[in-house]
């Protein structure tokens, strides 16, 4: 799978999520990050991520909590104009 102009939506912002996000920016790949309480790192991951000239939002969202994870992907489609869900169950 190429992900050059695609639109990752990762929750967790930090550690192996900072890695992660690195890797798909270098690949051209968009990124919504969502985290619930490491907005720094969440920031951080961004502006790393846009130096690779790809679009990054951060979004505060509680990944157990369905309305937050609504209103997240509302959010990135808004402004990444793309989102996707495969998750099951």
């Amino acid at each position: 799978m190429d992900p050059k102009g695609k639109v990752a939506v990762l929750t967790g912002g930090a550690r192996i999520g900072q890695v992660v996000a690195q890797s798909l920016a270098l690949h051209g790949c968009n990124l919504a990050l969502i985290y619930r309480g490491s907005r720094d790192a969440a920031e951080a991951s961004a502006q790393a991520a846009t130096r690779e000239e790809v679009r990054a939002i951060t979004i505060r969202a509680d990944a157990t909590d369905e309305d937050q994870i609504v209103r997240a992907v509302e959010e990135t489609h808004r402004e990444l104009a793309i989102a996707s869900s495969c998750t099951s169950g």
